[in-house]
């Protein structure tokens, strides 16, 4: 069958932009013919992360086109659609995207699905809590240091608690 589309990662802290005539792609081969028909092999995935997106090139991750059998009901269908992730903070992108699947390569064979195509405003930075599973060390235990390293962005910050407590479930009795 023919290859898969791979996978592309673009990061920008300012402007990515795509070119009026330029196409990012990840795309599937289509597949090559035989006495059996292939399939064409599947979109791959394009994550770009921007300050800003903007262009009005092309964003691609197709499926490729299922081959054709010498014979007439031996044909490959087609490769299944890629997925495309756009995470920005402003865009004026205007081009356009496209996920969509490989054609069959004839009768009895079927077209690849679509795959997936999400864009993400990211607005800022939203406060999150992440709370760790409980550690039991089997005794009393009594850690006076607590150590980390973080790089953060402008204008934030990260708080660190600890709680502790001589039970395996928190509950009032825990610090």
């Amino acid at each position: 069958g023919g290859a898969g589309g791979g996978a592309i990662y673009l990061k920008a802290t300012g402007t990515l932009t795509v070119d009026g005539t330029g196409i990012i792609r990840a795309n599937g081969e289509n597949a090559g013919g035989g006495s059996y028909g292939a399939g064409g092999g599947s979109g791959g995935s394009i994550f770009i992360d921007a300050g800003t997106l903007a262009g009005a090139g092309s964003i691609w991750a197709l499926g490729g086109v299922g081959g054709t059998g010498s014979s007439g009901f031996r044909h490959g269908g087609g490769g299944g659609g890629g997925r495309i992730a756009l995470y920005y903070v402003s865009s004026s992108y205007s081009g356009s995207t496209s996920v969509l699947g490989g054609s069959a390569g004839g009768v009895n064979s079927q077209d690849g699905s679509s795959g997936t195509l999400q864009q993400t405003a990211v607005t800022g930075i939203v406060p999150g809590t992440f709370s760790s599973s409980i550690i039991d060390t089997g005794q009393a235990s009594n850690f006076t240091t607590l150590g980390y390293t973080a790089t953060t962005p402008a204008n934030t910050t990260l708080t660190m608690d600890v709680r502790a407590g001589n039970v395996a479930t928190p509950d009032g009795t825990w610090t």
